[in-house]
């Protein structure tokens, strides 16, 4: 009976090592075979089998610096839009320029120049006319000439030594003279400018150093007296001032100078508009 025990027990030791062996076995197996599918899945596989405690939350994706939108651009208040450039019209040709044809003895109504030299006796009336003449082609008016044509004195002064003249008869005279001009006249004479504005077109007024005009009167023989009242008139400028509230057009001339011509020409002109 013990030899039975025994034999039992060690079939029964045997069959629970077989058995727990047996076990063991299948338990490697199995386990080899979850190992070889889990390396054969992709990892995405196995993140998505992880219960949801396990699987980690997935970090925000936040967009690169770079990737942002660019602002819109918006064009500044002071800027100034290009300005639309047209192709230049081709221009007309110039006109070209009139030549003058004005002269000293015509103008708008082709009426002729007149020019008056005064200023007090001994200033070099005459020389300056009868240069002005020839330089400028006009005729030289010889006043003396006209009132003695026209019996225009009445009487004679024994102490100034000269005619005794109604102004007003000379300037009437005068008048008629211009009116039948057919050319410029100049016109001297210490009286010429008491003719009306209107008749004349420049006034010339003579001047020179007051030891000159004394010596030249003595030489021509006047007077102490006349010589006197005419220095006197030559200092207080009576002609000048006579000239001026007729309201001429006036140009003052240093005889002890050589005259500008061009000058009075230019002046003429420029009176006659």
């Amino acid at each position: 009976m013990a030899g039975e025990k025994s034999l039992s027990m060690l079939i029964a030791e045997v069959r629970k090592e077989a058995a727990s062996a047996g076990k063991n076995a299948v338990l490697e197996v199995l386990s080899k075979g979850k190992t070889a599918r889990q390396a054969s899945k992709p990892a995405s596989h196995h993140a998505s089998s992880l219960s949801a405690r396990q699987r980690p939350k997935p970090a925000k994706s936040t967009k690169p610096a770079d990737s942002a939108k660019p602002l819109k651009s918006t064009e500044p208040t002071n800027h100034i839009k290009p300005t639309k450039f047209t192709k230049p019209t081709k221009s007309a040709k110039p006109a070209k320029p009139i030549k003058s044809t004005k002269s000293i003895k015509s103008t708008k109504t082709t009426k002729p120049a007149i020019i008056v030299v005064s200023g007090t006796p001994g200033t070099g009336k005459t020389t300056l006319s009868r240069q002005l003449a020839k330089e400028l082609k006009m005729q030289h008016l010889d006043v003396g000439q006209v009132i003695r044509q026209g019996s225009l004195s009445e009487g004679y002064d024994p102490v100034r030594r000269c005619e005794i003249i109604d102004v007003e008869k000379l300037k009437q005279a005068l008048v008629k003279v211009i009116a039948r001009a057919k050319k410029g006249i100049i016109i001297d004479s210490h009286l010429s400018h008491y003719l009306p504005k209107e008749h004349v077109d420049l006034c010339i007024i003579t001047k020179c150093n007051l030891k000159v005009l004394e010596g030249r009167m003595k030489k021509r023989g006047y007077h102490r007296e006349k010589v006197r009242e005419n220095l006197d008139s030559e200092i207080f400028d009576i002609c000048l001032t006579e000239a001026m509230e007729a309201g001429h057009n006036i140009l003052v001339i240093d005889t002890e100078i050589e005259p500008d011509i061009e000058k009075i020409r230019l002046r003429l002109r420029s009176c006659r508009g």
